[in-house]
């Protein structure tokens, strides 16, 4: 979804950058010339049996009703309310950073003409930033997955050299 919404808004997180500012210039351009032409080609290299939320299916659907989008958008609002009473200010900053980009990302997905998407400069970055997030989750997530697999294939040996090993791979995964 979030990675849909990137592509579906590429000339507006393009736009949503100050040019002129000369501190920029070379991250712009790092994004126009190898991010989003990567990002741009990951949708073809997916297979076509992996199943993906399909928000045109969701827009088609005769039961979701202009009062549901607006439900949904108050369900987000209160999110980001619930976020400013978190304790912690980085939980808080992260936690808003991402509401915003998730939010951001559905609003792209609803809007029907990709010509005339705006984005402020913030949407941008949580944009960008939680599909960097989500990414890195994923990863750490597959990572833990395989080493999870590996104790137990070492878990159902008894032999004492890979019981060290066994104590070995649990201790490197409390490193991650």
């Amino acid at each position: 979804m979030l990675l849909r919404a990137v592509i579906k808004a590429e000339y507006a997180i393009t736009a949503a950058v100050p040019h002129s500012d000369p501190a920029l210039v070379d991250s712009l351009s790092y994004w126009k010339d190898s991010l989003l032409p990567e990002l741009i080609s990951i949708p073809q290299k997916i297979s076509h049996d992996t199943l993906l939320f399909d928000e045109s299916t969701l827009l088609n659907d005769e039961n979701f009703h202009p009062s549901k989008r607006t439900e949904l958008q108050r369900r987000f609002q209160h999110l980001t309310d619930i976020m400013q009473c978190v304790g912690c200010d980085r939980c808080k900053l992260w936690g808003t950073l991402q509401t915003l980009g998730i939010g951001t990302a559905l609003r792209i997905l609803f809007y029907e003409n990709d010509e005339s998407i705006n984005l402020s400069r913030q949407e941008a970055v949580a944009l960008i930033n939680t599909l960097e997030r989500l990414s890195s989750s994923l990863i750490f997530a597959n990572e833990f997955r395989k080493r999870r697999e590996k104790m137990e294939l070492w878990k159902g040996n008894n032999n004492d050299n890979d019981k060290s090993n066994y104590d070995k791979l649990i201790c490197s995964s409390t490193d991650l």
